[in-house]
């Protein structure tokens, strides 16, 4: 809980630098994803075929099954691609790239433990990857602050720790804790810092 809190806005950081930030911002569910993918890819095969024949280069073609031709909602949805004028297309391009983008990066920033529990149907698409990390991890307020109190009720000052050391780990505490929207009352912070010297 506390790692992720921490992570977050080091990656946000990241990710500005990068000029990256636009996509936390995105919602993009799973059939959109499929579908902008699947009109890039077919996009950049026409692209790539042509550049390819124009310098004398060939394609294998491996044999393939037949596809049967569906009528459906997607394909309504296919049109609206077909529909987008060379401008838009790179546009998308340039989108869909930013987006995988973000995920390659956080995804290589977290443990394999969580990345076994992202599943297939996202793959590459790092909006969503963002928000399932933000929804699985982020912890409540109650236990963030439960968290940092009992850490600051175990407090004491070591051995060979300086005073201000030591204040400035109860200070470090003390700002987790308000920037979970709880302000520990002077007293107790009087006494954290005083009754527990050695």
């Amino acid at each position: 809980v506390d790692m992720y809190a921490t992570w977050k806005p080091l990656m946000e950081n990241y990710l500005i630098e990068r000029q990256l930030h636009e996509v936390l911002k995105l919602k993009v569910m799973s059939t959109r994803w499929k579908m902008m993918n699947e009109f890039i890819e077919r996009v950049s095969s026409k692209d790539s075929a042509s550049l390819l024949s124009k310098i004398g280069i060939s394609r294998i073609e491996s044999s393939s099954t037949p596809v049967v031709k569906r009528e459906s909602k997607e394909d309504d949805d296919n049109e609206e691609f077909d529909k987008l004028s060379p401008g838009e297309v790179k546009e998308l391009q340039s989108l869909v790239h930013r987006i995988r983008l973000v995920y390659t990066v956080i995804y290589d920033a977290i443990p394999n433990s969580l990345r076994n529990q992202i599943g297939s149907e996202n793959y590459g698409n790092g909006a969503y990857l963002w928000n399932w990390l933000h929804e699985k991890l982020q912890a409540n307020t109650v236990d963030v602050i439960h968290i940092i109190l009992g850490e600051l009720f175990e407090m004491k000052q070591s051995e060979d720790e300086s005073f201000d050391a030591y204040k400035a780990r109860l200070d470090l505490l003390n700002d987790r804790l308000s920037r979970s929207k709880f302000d520990l009352p002077p007293l107790m912070y009087r006494h954290i810092l005083l009754k527990r010297l050695r």
